[in-house]
């Protein structure tokens, strides 16, 4: 995806500070807010440590994909500096008020839009600490989510009357959080009630670094991590044809940030330009396959398909501490028949258990087709199928070396 929808973020590059992960988190965190947003039924945050890596892109991606597939979405462009989603879909204010007196948002392409853009007319805003994050929390709540009102033009279009109030729900709100650790993200995560969290990066070591230590920071505040998008992950030269690494072609995002890779994207100059609003094309056709990409795998996630009923034998390992939830996984792992499936039941996303039902099953993590959704009560399932041709699990191996006498061993 292209990059130029951002300016540089306030994300230091600091080498010599590792990352955290699920893996290092010994008590679970209460979720990271209570207060609900009025039409809206649930919250995908995007997110980056940095500035530059695409994160604008892939809202617009992610809000565009999930309207093409008939959901009611709205997008808050939550970056106050740089508020780049009206332009990216074509629109400007003034903001209109409802009925009641509360902002409505402007809806392009079946996506309802706020943000600070339509409010500053593309000048600049001047906001500073507090200001800026009170104002911004104001301007989110006080948003009439489900409930736009038409223009004069749009209402011709549609064939309405002017000022015809719309009111419904969202099934999804998009947030499209500034980059770095600052008062606006913290105000993000502590105060709206995210679902997940998409992180953007590309797959550079210093923007994986930083992106890990926010990644701790959702931790931190009982906010979970949907996945890693490896933004501008190589370049096809369009005269040759050959893929080039524009980074560390050696680094993995997933395996850095220790979360499931939602998708893998090349470097795209033309994506701003094929995101882009066309009133007289099909919207639905419009949209790119790299769009689409990231919002089934959000759409898996979070559920947005229809809850499925947790597995009544599912493992709750929920509020356990580390190691022995881990030992416990293990032990389930071993025990599960080849063909049969493994069900595990946490409070938080239950990614970071993969390694351990591998190494249960006796195979590695990647031989494995993981299904890891949030349920409508805010638990999270990790349901995996053993394969049937994997190598031996812990308790085979144990049967194994107790009828041979004991494993040999061939050194000292």
């Amino acid at each position: 995806m292209d990059a130029r929808d951002e300016a540089p973020g306030d994300a230091g590059e600091h080498d010599d500070v590792g990352h955290g992960g699920h893996g290092d988190v010994h008590e679970h965190p209460a979720p990271a807010a209570d207060r609900a947003l009025d039409g809206v039924d649930h919250v995908v945050a995007v997110a980056s440590a940095k500035g530059g890596v695409g994160k604008t892109t892939v809202s617009v991606a992610l809000a565009r994909a999930l309207a093409a597939d008939g959901l009611d979405v709205g997008l808050f462009d939550a970056d106050v500096y740089g508020p780049n989603v009206p332009e990216l879909l074509d629109v400007e204010g003034p903001v209109r008020a409802t009925d009641d007196g509360a902002a409505a948002p402007v809806e392009r392409a079946g996506i309802e839009t706020m943000s600070v853009g339509l409010l500053a007319d593309g000048g600049p805003v001047a906001w500073r600490g507090s200001m800026a994050h009170e104002a911004l929390s104001e301007l989110l709540f006080d948003t009439a989510w489900g409930h736009t009102v038409d223009t004069a033009d749009e209402a011709a279009a549609r064939d309405v009357e002017v000022d015809d109030d719309e009111v419904g729900r969202l099934d999804v709100l998009v947030l499209d959080v500034p980059p770095g650790t600052g008062d606006i993200p913290l105000t993000i995560t502590q105060s709206v009630p995210v679902d997940g969290t998409v992180l953007v990066s590309t797959p550079a070591a210093t923007a994986l670094s930083d992106t890990a230590r926010f990644r701790e920071l959702l931790d931190e505040n009982g906010v979970p991590t949907l996945g890693v998008v490896s933004n501008m992950d190589g370049f096809t030269c369009p005269t040759c044809g050959d893929s080039h690494d524009l980074f560390d072609g050696d680094v993995d995002a997933g395996d850095t940030l220790e979360c499931p890779v939602l998708a893998s994207l090349p470097f795209d100059a033309d994506l701003r330009d094929r995101l882009a609003v066309d009133p007289a094309a099909d919207g639905d056709d419009a949209v790119p396959d790299a769009a689409r990409e990231v919002a089934a795998a959000v759409r898996e996630r979070i559920g947005l398909d229809g809850d499925d009923p947790v597995p009544s034998a599912a493992v709750d390992v929920r509020g356990m501490p580390e190691r022995p939830r881990r030992e416990h996984v293990r032990a389930e792992a071993a025990d599960t028949d080849p063909g049969g499936r493994l069900s595990v039941l946490d409070s938080t996303p239950p990614d970071p258990l993969l390694d351990v039902v591998a190494a249960g099953f006796g195979c590695p993590p990647d031989a494995l087709d993981p299904r890891v959704r949030r349920h409508d009560d805010g638990r999270w399932s990790l349901t995996v199928e053993r394969p049937v041709d994997g190598a031996p699990t812990d308790a085979e191996r144990a049967a194994a070396d107790a009828e041979s006498g004991g494993p040999e061993v061939t050194g000292r």
